[in-house]
Order: C-alpha cells, then sequence, then structure tokens
C-alpha cells in the first residue's frame, strides 16, 4: 500500500480535507461541543473552543504524517464543516 495521509477527496455532494486550528469556532459549534455525539466517539465532548483548538493543533501535526488519515467533512452546497472521519489501518505481523 502506497500511503498518502489526508489528501483532499471530493465527491459531488462532499469535499473531505485535512482539520485546521482555524476551523476551531465552526468544528466546536457544529459537533465537539454535542453531548450527543460524544457518546458515540471515543472522546468527551469539549468544554469551550480552546479544547477544540487544541484537538485541532494535534490534528494538524498528526496530518503530516502519509500513514495518518483523519479528514473534515465539508458539504459543498454550503461550504459548511459538518464533521469528521478516520480511518485507521493496522498492520498484523506474520
Amino acid at each position: 500500500m502506497i500511503n498518502k495521509g489526508s489528501i483532499t477527496l471530493d465527491s459531488e455532494r462532499l469535499t473531505l480535507r485535512k482539520l485546521k486550528e482555524t476551523d476551531a469556532e465552526e468544528v466546536f459549534k457544529n459537533w465537539t461541543s454535542d453531548d450527543e455525539v460524544s457518546k458515540y466517539v471515543r472522546w468527551s465532548t469539549h468544554k469551550n473552543v480552546e479544547e477544540t483548538r487544541e484537538w485541532l493543533r494535534q490534528e494538524e501535526k498528526n496530518c503530516k504524517s502519509k500513514n495518518y488519515y483523519t479528514w473534515g467533512i465539508v458539504l459543498k452546497e454550503t461550504r459548511e464543516l459538518i464533521g469528521c472521519i478516520s480511518a485507521i489501518f493496522r498492520q498484523e505481523e506474520d
């Protein structure tokens, strides 16, 4: 497998792109502050936008690796960042 990392991907309705620290306000408003969202994921609800900003700083660092796959999901019609998605690959030995 040739790893390309979180390159931008487009479909008819969506753009998948790297998350950025500058997305913090929109990300906090749209999902990281929502208790209903966080009960289905591995992280706890963010209490303030600074928690989201710190998470996004880490995401920006992680996305420098070609082995890291996390994207922000942008609805093309409104250009709204509506969520995120990750893919994790595990290479088994033997």
